[in-house]
């Protein structure tokens, strides 16, 4: 691990789950290396009937200075236009996506797809680079391969195509989410790329992400679906990795106590107290009716996995919040 202390925080992005509001509510508990608009397709945005909805999926603030976009796409020419329209309505970095796996986004050609023709990758990224001409980096975020590793070159050749960092999910595209994290693969193409590498991919615990940080030219790590629920993770895991550095990295991994009270179910009053954030902010920042709002809060309020029916079932802020608190009072 080439970071000492406490590697690189990244929240990986997600479909219909980082918005705003659990976007800045990670960053306020500790996610402060960077987050990402999430799935911002390409040819939706350059076409008029559907570029009014993807224009509203990027819900940045304005004092908000992390405007990273994840892009995705098959054509190197609508990546190229697109991108440029991103970095002229303000984006701060573009992510070109190699990784997703659904069904709807590999049928065009576009995510991991992209995996299965390394040249039609190569170009990909070249539009992006191209588009963002050195005023805004540009990432990569991508699977081992399509359905054998054949990533090794690609890393290899990151840097002479102008990434500035890479964040590799450690499966296969074929393998979905399926099955371990293949650990021996990550090794190879830790050392085989050439800009700064980072890990993604069942990081939910101290354990597993020292584990993950432990690997040869790991800069960071990226947390995806382990924040949802618990987006104090990203204090749980500076807090551990201080620890290490205070007391010596190999003696803090042996330390079992240590390890299995990082594994344990978080207090209930932690969840209580980020639900209450977490509400204050989708209250903030929203764009939509209340009602449409909090529809779309219930995806992220059932994943605390710790809040009664009712509370789920609320249908204005003001019942949510008022139901929140009494719950709040009463395991207090």
């Amino acid at each position: 691990m080439l970071n000492q202390t406490c590697p690189e925080l990244y929240l990986a992005p997600m479909a219909g789950l980082t918005d705003l509001p659990f976007r800045e509510l990670c960053r306020q508990y500790g996610c402060v290396a960077g987050t990402f608009v999430p799935m911002i397709g390409a040819t939706a945005l350059l076409h008029k009937s559907s570029r009014p909805h993807t224009l509203a999926l990027l819900d940045w603030k304005e004092s908000e200075q992390d405007r990273q976009v994840q892009i995705f796409g098959s054509s190197a020419v609508e990546l190229y236009q697109a991108s440029r329209l991103l970095i002229e309505l303000g984006a701060s970095g573009l992510n070109l996506n190699m990784g997703c796996q659904m069904p709807k986004i590999i049928k065009n050609g576009a995510g991991a797809a992209l995996l299965r023709d390394l040249n039609l990758a190569k170009g990909a990224i070249s539009a992006c680079v191209k588009a963002a001409d050195s005023k805004v980096p540009v990432t990569v975020k991508l699977r081992l391969g399509w359905d054998s590793f054949n990533t090794i070159e690609l890393l290899s050749q990151l840097r002479n195509l102008g990434v500035s960092k890479v964040f590799m999910h450690g499966r296969l595209a074929s393998d979905k989410f399926s099955g371990p994290i293949r650990v021996d693969k990550l090794k190879i193409a830790a050392q085989s790329s050439s800009v700064p590498f980072y890990v993604n991919g069942d990081i939910s615990d101290c354990y597993s992400a020292s584990q993950m940080a432990a690997l040869p030219n790991c800069c960071g790590l990226m947390i995806g679906r382990a924040a949802l629920g618990r987006p104090f993770i990203f204090a749980e895991l500076a807090a551990y990795f201080a620890y290490r550095a205070q007391v010596g990295g190999e003696l803090a991994i042996a330390n079992k106590a240590l390890v299995a009270k990082s594994r344990q179910r978080p207090l209930l009053l932690q969840k209580i107290a980020a639900v209450q954030k977490h509400i204050a902010l989708a209250e903030r920042y929203t764009n939509s009716d209340e009602l449409t709002t909090i529809r779309r809060l219930r995806r992220h309020l059932s994943a605390y996995n710790c809040l009664s029916p009712e509370i789920m079932s609320a249908v204005t802020f003001a019942q949510l919040k008022r139901l929140v608190d009494a719950e709040a009072e009463s395991f207090s």
